[in-house]
């Protein structure tokens, strides 16, 4: 007699060998897209890579300088926070080239960097 652990396993076992992983891949929703790149150009925005000038000159910029202000208190430390940023999507992209390795993703593992690099926790979590 088979127990229902032992029938599970044995099922999983069995689809394990019918399942590759090779051309596996998952688009994040368009949300992620829209808000993490979005956010990740307005802050580099706001950090400094646009003129002063140029953010005073753009009600939407100014309300977002407004916040990031607030929230950071200088422009310095807007900046800091998107090196920060950046810096943590390259190291979630290089993690998710060796989870997708792992995982047998042996032609998607490139495509999983890419947008992991791009939108960081929402892709790795797919993965």
């Amino acid at each position: 007699e088979v127990t229902s652990s032992q029938g599970a396993e044995r099922l999983a076992a069995f689809y394990a060998k019918t399942v590759s992983n090779e051309n596996f891949f998952e688009f994040s929703g368009l949300v992620w897209w829209i808000l993490v790149v979005g956010g990740m150009i307005l802050t580099g925005m706001l950090g400094g890579l646009v003129s002063n000038e140029c953010i005073a000159s753009s009600t939407f910029l100014a309300f977002f300088d407004g916040i990031a202000k607030a929230l950071f208190h200088s422009q310095e430390n807007v900046m800091i926070v998107f090196k920060l940023a950046v810096a943590t999507h390259v190291l979630e992209a290089s993690w998710a080239i060796k989870v997708a390795r792992e995982d047998g993703c042996s032609n998607t593992w490139c495509v999983w960097f890419i947008q992991t690099l791009i939108l960081g926790y929402p892709s790795l979590s797919l993965l």
